[in-house]
């Protein structure tokens, strides 16, 4: 009994104290929520630096405003999210203890569901980025008319070839490195187009990984794993941790690089750098442990889409030709 009147008389002291202080709580509230809808305001409006959302301890990054920026946003982001788990629990409990005032607690409530709007935001700017970069690389349909002139005149802008004497060995492996891979229809890809890093001597690079093993076959783990990302978080960390041979045991790839020379610095766009028209495009294919430039492609800006439409079906033929079969 004794220990049942302590209890009350400290939920009462506590109490008590919390009302005493409903506008100073209200203000820390209201402040906190209008941060972060502001910052995420500016953030989601600033694409280049959404390269490096939730990427904070990634190993090439650069030091830069952005990552700045994106740290910031980040530890946010982590933190609204329990915020925004708990907080209808404190919502009730100044409803029925703390007498805020219904016009603080309406205020109150709509700055919540702006902040979840808010968080949901934030969520979805990875899978926005790796959307608008596939896109990128995979063009509306074209007419028949154009489907012709690609597969006619534009070939003249595709140079076949075999070189293995002008390659960067040691740099085209480091690409590997740059970032994670996230699984497409039989293949893996680097989803930041460009591999825009400190690191990367090359140029801009669509980097893509085909695996010849059961082990990394999308299908076969697409099946294991379904929607559950931390499955598919964790065969995306295995790819990382590869060494150069097990890379080669495991996978061949095809990397596609516009050269530094042809590049122009871009901030305001979503990758940092961005070719100058006309520009070259070089394909190497890592095929059993060798590098190779298999194509050239030339490309000005009125046949950009449909020289990337002829690089996503040469993409596919080698997906075809190289991805694990039982």
């Amino acid at each position: 009994m004794v220990m049942l009147l302590e209890n009350n008389f400290v939920m009462n002291k506590y109490i008590s104290f919390l009302r005493k202080n409903t506008h100073r709580i209200y203000k820390v509230q209201v402040l906190l929520f209008l941060i972060f809808i502001l910052l995420t305001i500016v953030y989601y409006n600033y694409p280049q630096a959404h390269r490096f959302f939730n990427r904070m301890w990634y190993e090439n990054f650069s030091f830069s405003f952005d990552y700045l920026f994106s740290a910031i946003m980040t530890v946010l982001f982590a933190c609204f999210f329990w915020i925004i788990l708990v907080y209808p629990f404190i919502l009730l409990f100044s409803i029925f203890f703390m007498k805020m005032g219904w016009k603080r607690l309406v205020i109150l409530l709509i700055l919540y569901l702006t902040s979840f709007v808010c968080e949901f935001s934030l969520y979805t700017i990875p899978n926005q980025r790796m959307f608008k970069e596939r896109r990128k690389q995979n063009p509306n349909e074209i007419s028949t008319e154009q489907a012709q002139k690609v597969n006619g005149n534009y070939q003249a802008f595709i140079e076949n070839k075999n070189d293995t004497t002008n390659i960067n060995r040691k740099e085209l492996y480091k690409i590997f490195k740059y970032d994670e891979f996230y699984e497409r229809e039989g293949y893996y890809q680097i989803p930041y187009y460009g591999c825009p890093y400190k690191g990367n001597k090359l140029g801009n690079a669509n980097v893509i990984l085909i695996p010849k093993t059961k082990r990394f076959d999308t299908y076969a783990i697409t099946s294991k794993c379904n929607d559950n990302e931390p499955c598919w978080e964790k065969v995306r960390k295995e790819i990382m941790s590869l060494s150069i041979e097990e890379l080669n045991q495991h996978f061949n790839a095809v990397v596609f690089i516009i050269p530094k020379k042809y590049l122009k610095y871009t901030p305001d766009l979503e990758t940092s750098y961005n070719p100058k028209y006309p520009y070259k495009k070089d394909a190497y294919v890592l095929e059993n442990g060798k590098w190779s430039i298999r194509k050239t492609y030339t490309v000005t800006d009125e046949i950009e889409q449909e020289i990337h439409r002829l690089q996503d079906r040469y993409i596919d033929s080698l997906v075809e030709k190289y991805r694990f079969r039982e």
